[in-house]
């Protein structure tokens, strides 16, 4: 499994910055490009994310078609979706892929309200999910 490493560090923070360069729909719909307050904690997210004790797969980070930074986790059959929104709002999804399982689980918070801590808090019941649906 591939780790947190300070190349994947780099390459994060490189992936988020590049998003700037998106412009308005370019999901060829009416997608909004990732604003300053996405951007603000999708890179703290990161930092916790490369500090992080937990053996978590790598995430797909990706701008986030309702506008913002979307980090996805995968192990097999299982996905966790953590979204930063433009208006400073955090949404975490967790669920089964292919309809197989469980109803998903979500939970919403204020962007703006978390911290590291927190931040490493939310990336444990990412972990535990991931491991307890193997």
């Amino acid at each position: 499994m591939d780790t947190m490493t300070i190349e994947w560090f780099n390459g994060c923070i490189k992936e988020i910055k590049s998003f700037k360069k998106l412009r308005k729909r370019w999901d060829s719909y009416t997608a909004e490009v990732p604003n300053d307050l996405a951007y603000t904690y999708a890179l703290a997210f990161a930092g916790a994310l490369y500090h992080c004790k937990h053996d978590l797969p790598l995430p797909k980070v990706n701008p986030s078609v309702v506008g913002g930074i979307a980090f996805t986790f995968m192990r097999k059959n299982v996905e966790c979706f953590v979204e930063f929104y433009n208006d400073g709002e955090m949404c975490t999804l967790a669920t089964m892929r292919h309809g197989v399982g469980d109803r998903p689980t979500i939970d919403e918070y204020h962007a703006h309200d978390m911290d590291q801590e927190q931040f490493t808090t939310i990336l444990k019941k990412i972990d535990e999910f991931l491991k307890g649906n193997k």
